[in-house]
């Protein structure tokens, strides 16, 4: 990349910027649950401007970062991705310093973006020239090379328009509104990082949402959706920018319209998730690692271990693949002499370990624990509630025996739905992975892609032994689309035949991208997000349609007395009833201990001494749990409440189609 002309001049115009666009913020407030009309345009509008602006920020900070590296052999793309990575690392450990500090919260975030602009103004203002630049050397080239380039570039933008219209409805996603909004909300709240025993979830490793934190503080729950919309776009271009640099082109723009023919991943992109961002950073840092590997420069290892400690900052589940991608490292170098060896190994793994331990040791210190809840437990978790959690997060798959374990690629896409939660009716991995069993007949094969490709199965494999989640394969699919790419590229054109399968191949993704796009058109028409985006429906109105829970909740909020609680049995969604509800963000917590007193003179002493005056039931939440009850825990719970029930000690005073409120009758 260039270097920086006029860095004074820069360094004005975005604090200038700044200062409008958080002004503005300001001078406008979030709109309420009954707005409607132009206040909803305006407001998400502001909300667009906000978070391009804080994604430009994230961007000039990576760039300033990687700069003072000196990385040879980048191309400007490749800067572009790897930069945005580390700079939403960087404003997320500027806000869990804040948190630590006790300082989180408007003032601190505006201080912070004030700074900021002013440091690193020059490099904000040749990122988004860079962007620029890229972007329009794409569209040209994709819509001039071939018309299956350019029918691909159409269909990809079409998504993209569809995913950001519903991107700017309402949170309404199940783990956004149990932890992934609510953690960082609690953290704003307290001005502090403290342990959370109730809703546990907040001790997560939280990179990705300390960054929702900065839209949060203005009351912007859009910000955090639109966080891991970016994330969307950053891990698509990654498999692309992988497949450009040890491939081709060609390979490249295959790669991307391989992961858009998973057909759940837009709609993913769209939630208030952090999912596609643990993802996106983890292959990155493979990425990184594999041009270190083939290029001898340490450096590079430095920058893959900076990205693999943000992805074991943003999900446990990062330690595997940080793991993985070491022992790589050191394999690669086992034969360059003990001083090069560890030269290299120390070079990724120490910083990953520096970046990713203030979320591990805060868990250590507090909780006992550096994973808590995981495997070791913790204050309030006893061996039973992990049981039933640990039970519950290995009831996903088709089963656990050695057949089930062989079977498993088989069923991914057979018995697709028992590995999915939300929108598991879609939830499947590309059916063009397949072809990756045509990869051992290629004759030429890319050394980088063969040992990317082993690693992926080697993650693929740990992935079965724990929670068979398909989200939970994300890291690894950006490989098996590029390898998929290169097969369908290559083996099937060997074979001597009048059939046209260079062609065939591509137009086959095409096609399946098409049906990506019909789903994502179903979706706007079924869920209409487009009426609370331009106004022509209030917050409350689209939720109320969506969230089966949510009227309820209005009902409680509007109806109760500030002193009620109302126990959520199996729901751990409490986003938008944050004082008078007590979700259950472990499923089963509740349903435990119900179901332990049989008595009835035992439960009503169980809800007083708890303080629960209240019970909120919803089909939808009971019927998913008791598909994955391995204990029978939900079903004794639900069969003791409705004796209770007939005992005349919950008197209904609410209901709907999905949902019903009771009032502790019995003292």
């Amino acid at each position: 990349m260039p270097r920086i002309s006029h860095p004074l001049r820069a360094r004005i115009i975005w604090l200038v910027i700044a200062v409008l666009v958080v002004g503005l913020r300001l001078l406008i407030p979030p709109r309420g649950m009954d707005d409607k009309g132009l206040i909803a345009i305006l407001d998400n509008s502001i909300s667009v401007v906000f978070w391009l602006f804080i994604m430009s920020i994230a961007a000039g900070l990576g760039l300033f970062l990687l700069r003072s590296f000196s990385l040879p052999g980048l191309t400007t793309a490749e800067n572009l991705a790897i930069g945005f990575a580390l700079g939403i690392g960087m404003l997320s450990y500027s806000m869990l310093a804040a948190g630590f500090l006790h300082i989180l919260g408007r003032t601190t975030i505006l201080a912070l973006i004030g700074i900021t602009t002013v440091a690193v103004g020059p490099y904000i203002h040749e990122a988004c020239r860079a962007f620029f630049r890229q972007a329009i050397d794409i569209i040209r080239w994709l819509s001039r090379s071939s018309i299956l380039h350019y029918c691909f570039l159409v269909l990809a933008l079409g998504i993209a328009v569809l995913v950001f219209i519903h991107t700017l409805s309402p949170p309404w996603d199940y783990d956004g509104l149990m932890y992934y909004l609510p953690g960082p909300r609690l953290f704003l709240e307290q001005h502090a990082i403290t342990p959370e025993i109730d809703n546990w979830h907040a001790n997560d490793p939280f990179t990705w949402e300390m960054v929702s934190t900065i839209g949060l503080a203005f009351g912007d729950d859009i910000f955090p959706k639109l966080l891991h919309y970016s994330a969307g776009w950053l891990y698509v271009i990654a498999a692309a920018l992988f497949a450009r640099r040890w491939l081709s082109r060609e390979d490249a723009v295959l790669s991307a319209g391989v992961l858009l023919t998973i057909h759940v991943l837009p709609m993913w992109a769209a939630f208030a998730y952090i999912d596609l961002g643990w993802a996106a950073l983890e292959f990155l840092a493979l990425f990184v690692v594999m041009i270190g590997w083939k290029t001898r420069h340490r450096r590079f290892y430095i920058i893959a271990g900076l990205l693999s400690g943000l992805a074991m900052g943003s999900k446990y589940l990062g330690v595997i693949g940080f793991a993985v991608l070491g022992a790589f490292l050191a394999l690669a170098h086992i034969r360059d002499g003990w001083k090069e060896f560890f030269r290299s190994t120390l070079s990724y793994a120490l910083p990953a370990v520096l970046v990713a331990s203030p979320w591990y040791l805060k868990n250590w210190i507090w909780l006992g624990n550096p994973v808590y809840p995981l495997y070791f437990g913790g204050p309030g978790w006893d061996t039973t509630r992990l049981n039933l959690y640990m039970g519950y997060l290995k009831s996903f798959g088709a089963g656990r025996s050695v057949i089930d374990y062989l079977l498993i690629p088989w069923n991914l896409y057979v018995k697709y739905p028992q590995f999915g939660t939300v929108m598991n009716k879609i939830d499947l991995p590309s059916v063009l992975f397949p072809l990756l069993l045509f990869y051992p007949f290629v004759r030429k094969k890319s050394r980088v892609l063969s040992h990317s490709l082993l690693l992926a199965g080697i993650l693929f494999v740990l992935w079965a032994f724990g929670s068979q989640q398909t989200r939970f394969l994300l890291p690894i699919f950006p490989t098996l689309a590029i390898g998929t790419a290169f097969v369908a590229n290559r083996v099937l054109a060997q074979v001597k035949s009048r059939f046209p399968w260079r062609i065939f191949l591509p137009s086959l993704t095409i096609g399946l991208i098409v049906l990506t796009l019909f789903y994502q058109i179903v979706i706007v028409f079924g869920f209409s997000p487009q009426l609370p985006t331009v106004g022509l429906e209030s917050r409350e109105e689209f939720l109320s349609r969506i969230v089966r829970d949510f009227p309820a909740t209005v009902f409680i909020n509007d109806n109760l007395p500030p002193t009620t609680r109302t126990l959520f049995i199996g729901n751990g969604r409490a986003y938008y009833c944050p004082d008078l509800c007590v979700p259950d963000p472990d499923h089963f917590r509740w349903a435990r201990e119900i179901s332990d007193a049989a008595e009835t003179q035992e439960l009503a002493s169980w809800f007083s001494q708890n303080g629960f005056t209240h019970v909120l039931l919803n089909i939808e939440d009971l019927d998913f749990l008791l598909q994955h009850d391995p204990y029978g825990v939900m079903r004794r719970a639900i069969l003791v409440i409705r004796d209770w029930k007939a005992q005349g000690c919950l008197d209904k005073i609410y209901e709907d189609e999905w949902t019903s409120v009771h009032e502790v009758a019995c003292p």
